[in-house]
């Protein structure tokens, strides 16, 4: 999960190593191909969501 979404006490308590971040490279990766096939799609909405 995203630090976005974590709560103020939860932010800096976890471990960065570099499997962390390839991990949340990863995501954000999945994330923009999902936000972009949408837009693509015409269906700007789901990208919101």
């Amino acid at each position: 999960m995203s630090v976005i979404f974590a709560p103020d006490w939860l932010r800096g308590k976890a471990k960065v190593n570099q499997e962390t971040i390839q991990r949340l490279l990863e995501e954000n990766d999945q994330l923009i191909r999902c936000i972009v096939e949408y837009q693509n799609k015409g269906r700007a909405n789901e990208c919101v969501q």
